[in-house]
Parts: C-alpha cells; structure tokens; sequence
C-alpha cells in the first residue's frame, strides 16, 4: 500500500509550511521579547511574519497563524505564568502592590511590555 504522507501532513495541519510557519512565529515572539515579554497581539504577529517572509512568499492568514501554533501546541492554557508574571509578582509580594515606574527604573521595561504582562495576570 502507497501512501503520500506530504499530502496527510498537509490534511493534518502538521505539514512543513505550518511547521515552518511556526518558527517564524516563534522567532517573531523572541526578537519582540525585551518590548512586550514575548507577548503579541495576533495582528501584530501576522505583520512580523509577512515582513519576515517578504513580498515573494505565500502570503499567510490569521488562520494559517492559529493553526501553526496549534500544530506545535506553542499556545499556553490562559492560567499558565510565564517568567514575565512571575517577576512581577514576585516584586509585588514585599509591598503589597507594584507601579509601573518601579518595574521601569528596576527592570527597564518599556510601558507596553509591562501593559501587556499586567493583562495577563488581571485576565
């Protein structure tokens, strides 16, 4: 029996331009991650995607995006901390509480990465 595992991987989703895909998206996360903690809007992460892939290449979807981290199963269940959370909690946890200007003069995080971090623990 002959079986034509390029087109079942492309059936499946688990095919080289998803997985391809994917560390590009992974990629995109890590340069971005002194701004944003490695946190992207997906909007965001399409446009770095594109700009990495160049005008030659296919363009990609929110959906091709969706579906290459699901591939991977790069994507974190909603509770789950990342380094990021656990740095603030931890700066938290003397006083009580956290400001924004004590996260940027003691760590160097720009507005938006710690925006984006706060999010996250307040979600």
């Amino acid at each position: 029996m002959f079986f034509d595992w390029g087109l079942w991987a492309e059936l499946l989703g688990i095919g080289d331009f998803y997985y391809e895909l994917a560390v590009q998206i992974a990629e995109a996360c890590l340069t971005t991650r002194e701004l944003n903690g490695g946190l992207m809007d997906i909007r965001d992460v399409l446009s770095a995607v594109q700009r990495r892939r160049g005008g030659i290449a296919e363009r990609v979807s929110k959906d091709d995006i969706m579906r290459a981290i699901d591939t991977l199963k790069l994507r974190s269940v909603p509770s789950e901390l990342n380094t990021d959370h656990n740095i603030l909690l931890e700066f938290a946890q003397d006083k009580g509480y956290i400001t924004e200007k004590e996260v940027n003069e003691n760590l160097g995080w720009p507005s938006r990465r710690f925006d984006l971090v706060m999010d996250g623990l307040l979600k």
